[in-house]
């Protein structure tokens, strides 16, 4: 095998490697939201993943899920701190190998 075919298929690796961690942080960033959309807020999914670039600039954003959830929930406790989260997972093979990562990527004390 050649160096450069060799350098090419570990890039490929690397790659696909880089896509599932992706595709598995954007399922982890889902399934937390969607948490939140069986209490009323989870047609806020697509607009936190559309946004995350800005929250984690301005996390004073996320004061709108804060204040969403006031009107929706009146009578329920209301947030005091709004935490932005990726998971991260060791791959092997495209498989989970090792402990998650968790880096906090924005919060935010609700007003």
């Amino acid at each position: 095998m050649t160096l450069t075919l060799q350098r090419t298929e570990n890039a490929e690796r690397a790659i696909r490697t880089d896509i599932e961690t992706l595709s598995r942080q954007k399922r982890d960033l889902e399934v937390e939201l969607r948490a939140l959309g069986r209490d009323g807020l989870g047609e806020q999914l697509a607009e936190v993943e559309g946004q995350l670039g800005r929250i984690i600039d301005d996390p004073s954003l996320l004061q709108a899920i804060a204040n969403a959830w006031a009107q929706l929930h009146p009578d329920q406790p209301q947030y005091e701190r709004l935490y932005l989260k990726r998971d991260i997972y060791p791959l092997v093979d495209g498989k989970p190998a090792g402990d998650r990562e968790t880096i906090e990527l924005a919060v935010w004390d609700v007003e």
